[in-house]
């Protein structure tokens, strides 16, 4: 049950002048948006004289009190300690149970009060009682605070909201879907108080509009998880923060209103003028297709509906070595979201490095040659073959014994009944090198320290995750991952590519030429006569285990296989410009072409596709 009307007049009927800390209504709240490229908007607040209650929607670039509120002339600020909020913040500060121990508060340094200061960090996203010695106008730039608290139930809670300042709604039509604010018997708004312009705290009316920026006192019955009555919400974090690796964020918008709406999606301030976000959606197929985001683009949903956006970033398109936007979501009736989009990249002058790490992916094969083809000869020439008084055929003219040739075999490679598969792992150094890998771990390398001038232990090297492919490095190292409670390194190998190592130190294969869009890296893997893996080699058959009849003495009875590969590395998708968002920076394809010798009496060649994806950013193998 809502308090009594006379609980709510001890804890809210609190006139300015009969309370020090009793809060003042904002005369105006603006929130504008900066002329600035990139994720930073400015809130701007027109203080007045006393106290003012302010929801801080950005978080401050630089969140130092003494920076935030430089040449405001404030007394102090307070804040609630805790996540949640409470009543704790409308109580009358002359009784003995306001617990003035939960505040955080900040004074400026010239005042002697400022001694007690413990509020150093001014987040946004929460409520803020500014006490200021005259009027004043207050700017805050930063980043748009995108995330929302649980409500504090059976309790008043002091809120801001997200809402539309150029359309604001009414408290009826905002809190009307959420049962926790409103009587499901009667439909009845729930008891919300805002400051009147005389100081005094003062019921609102359900067709009072709201306003963007101000922290009403909102009473909640039972659990809640209310923001609005259209949602927008994201899969991970509270931004598109892409980072430099993650390739997709899925952002979610529902409709929990009686009605259908359309929300309106807008990227605003790009740091860039082309925008480098792409919405997946499914082709025919069921492939995916990924189109740029329009400066504006428009989605329906019925009521009490959701749809989920899938929404990614194409690094090859952004210019530096950041992307930066903010995405604002509308649904047409007075709600507005504010999504900051970060995503990062290597520049284009370092455009190696921009793409070293670690690729492992997938060779489909999908054409071989067909050594049987062609046509059978029985000793090509015009001798004359007799048989023997023991049976046996000679040639009569030059006593060679009988030869069948096969003449007229075709190299081209045909197309096969179904794909052959194999996984490839490829590293690629800062010099843009790449090596070609049969398996590979992820550990751990600890940090090293060292002594400082007054001979304290000081980190030296931090810790990091390594690449190893050199198996005597694995006990000097830790595990990356846990397992069953211990932890382990993360092994990775391609069990189709077998080759003989110079030392076990590198364990992997060079390949030629330079891993980038556009380019041709290739490799020879030869398999001598007595490698384990040489497939004319078998320990027990008589006819190839390399030995002679008395299987002592050593005969060569394998051959050499060699295997010539090549990569060719596509500038665009093979399956097209819009499959892929990340392409060439994350993700890359391209062509397979491999020569097999040794293992027939003509070459075998095949041919394919591959598709590699970055797993790791580490440059560089066994530190």
């Amino acid at each position: 049950m809502s308090p009594s009307p006379a609980s709510v007049g001890r804890l809210l009927n609190l006139s300015v002048s009969s309370a020090a800390f009793a809060v003042s209504l904002l005369a105006v709240l603006l929130l504008g948006t900066s002329s600035q490229a990139g994720q930073n908007v400015t809130q701007t607040v027109s203080l007045q004289a006393g106290w003012n209650s302010v929801w801080l929607e950005v978080a401050p670039t630089n969140s130092d009190p003494t920076v935030v509120f430089a040449g405001v002339p404030v007394s102090s600020v307070w804040t609630y300690a805790a996540r949640l909020t409470a009543t704790d913040f409308i109580q009358d500060p002359s009784e003995s149970v306001w617990n003035r121990s939960a505040w955080l508060s900040f004074v400026p340094t010239n005042l002697p009060a400022a001694i007690n200061n413990n509020l150093f960090d001014i987040q946004g996203g929460r409520a803020f009682l500014v006490e200021c010695q005259s009027a004043a106008t207050w700017t805050i730039t930063g980043r748009p605070s995108f995330r929302a608290y649980p409500w504090v139930q059976n309790a008043y809670n002091l809120r801001g909201f997200p809402i539309d300042p150029a359309n604001p709604p009414s408290f009826a039509s905002f809190f009307g879907p959420s049962p926790a604010h409103v009587d499901p018997g009667t439909s009845a708004l729930n008891a919300i108080y805002r400051l009147s312009p005389a100081g005094a705290w003062q019921r609102v009316l359900p067709q009072d509009s709201m306003q963007a920026g101000v922290a009403y006192w909102v009473f909640t019955r039972g659990a809640s998880d209310y923001v609005a009555p259209t949602v927008a919400t994201l899969s991970a974090g509270d931004g598109l923060d892409y980072s430099r690796s993650l390739p997709e964020i899925l952002l979610v918008l529902a409709n929990r209103r009686t009605s259908p709406m359309t929300f309106s999606i807008q990227e605003l301030q790009r740091s860039q003028a082309a925008t480098s976000l792409a919405e997946g959606t499914l082709g025919d197929g069921a492939s995916n297709v990924w189109t740029s985001l329009p400066s504006t683009t428009t989605k329906d949903l019925d009521s009490g509906d959701s749809a989920a956006l899938r929404l990614a970033i194409r690094r090859s398109d952004i210019s530096g070595a950041r992307y930066e936007s903010i995405l604002e979501v509308k649904d047409g009736a007075g709600v507005r979201f504010r999504i900051p989009v970060t995503a990062e990249r290597l520049a284009a002058s370092e455009e190696a490095r921009s793409r070293a790490g670690l690729w492992v992916g997938t060779i489909q094969v999908k054409a071989v040659s067909q050594a049987h083809s062609g046509t059978l000869v029985t000793n090509a020439n015009s001798s004359t073959f007799l048989p023997t008084s023991n049976g046996s055929i000679t040639n009569q003219s030059s006593s060679a014994p009988l030869q069948i040739t096969r003449v007229g075999v075709s190299s081209t490679p045909v197309p096969t009944h179904s794909e052959f598969n194999l996984r490839v792992l490829i590293h690629v150094d800062t010099n843009g090198t790449p090596r070609l890998l049969r398996e590979v771990t992820q550990l751990w390398q600890d940090g090293t320290y060292t002594v400082d001038g007054l001979g304290r232990r000081v980190p030296g090297t931090p810790g990091r995750y390594v690449l190893v492919t050199d198996e005597r490095r694995i006990p000097e190292l830790k595990g990356a991952s846990l397992r069953d409670g211990e932890t382990v390194g993360r092994r990775i190998s391609a069990i189709g590519f077998d080759f003989p190592i110079d030392s076990p130190a590198s364990n992997f294969l060079p390949l030629t030429g330079s891993f980038a869009a556009g380019q041709v890296i290739a490799g020879t893997i030869a398999l001598a006569e007595n490698h384990p893996t040489n497939p004319f080699r078998h320990r027990y058959h008589p006819d190839h285990d390399n030995l002679a009849g008395d299987f002592r003495t050593p005969v060569s009875e394998s051959f050499l296989i060699r295997r010539q590969m090549e990569f060719n590395l596509l500038d665009a998708d093979p399956r097209g410009g819009s499959a892929s968002p990340d392409y060439g920076y994350s993700e890359i394809a391209g062509l397979y072409f491999e020569t097999v010798t040794g293992l027939h009496q003509y070459p075998i060649r095949a041919q394919g596709t591959f598709r590699l994806q970055r797993i790791s950013e580490i440059a560089s193998l066994n530190p």
